[in-house]
């Protein structure tokens, strides 16, 4: 396990042992080690990942929708997140190939300057409120 990933599993095993299943990515030449959990908004329970590697980058993934992407709503899919990313800063929409709404944090750290509560930070003051304020309105477009 890289050592950023160690500094989080040590943070949420001290917060909250349950909260992610840690799955380490065997024979990649990054070391990766994904965190999945699952954030409630709204009623409904969006997967999300931090991914973690020997990169100076820390990515918070969530999947605020899954498949539902097609060719009737993806302009008005398309409208409504890049809005998002030209107003936020901090994260970006995307559709994935599979046609998931996913929302992406990228933190830049290094392993000294890593800090796992800034990871929860981002997850508890930054995400769940944008989402929670805006979910309603992306399952919309849907």
């Amino acid at each position: 396990m890289n050592t950023k990933a160690e500094k989080f599993k040590a943070y949420i095993d001290k917060v909250d042992p349950k909260a992610f299943t840690v799955n380490e990515m065997k024979d990649d030449e990054r070391h990766s080690v994904a965190f999945q959990s699952g954030i409630e908004v709204k009623g409904q329970r969006l997967p999300f990942l931090v991914l973690i590697d020997d990169s100076i980058y820390v990515m918070l993934r969530i999947f605020v929708a899954t498949g539902v992407v097609n060719d009737g709503n993806k302009a008005a899919i398309y409208d409504f997140i890049n809005q998002g990313n030209k107003e936020y800063k901090v994260f970006k929409f995307y559709i994935s190939d599979n046609g998931d709404i996913v929302l992406d944090i990228c933190l830049p750290a290094t392993d000294d300057a890593f800090n796992p509560q800034l990871v929860d930070a981002m997850i508890r003051q930054v995400a769940y409120p944008y989402l929670n304020d805006n979910l309603t309105s992306i399952l919309e477009k849907v």
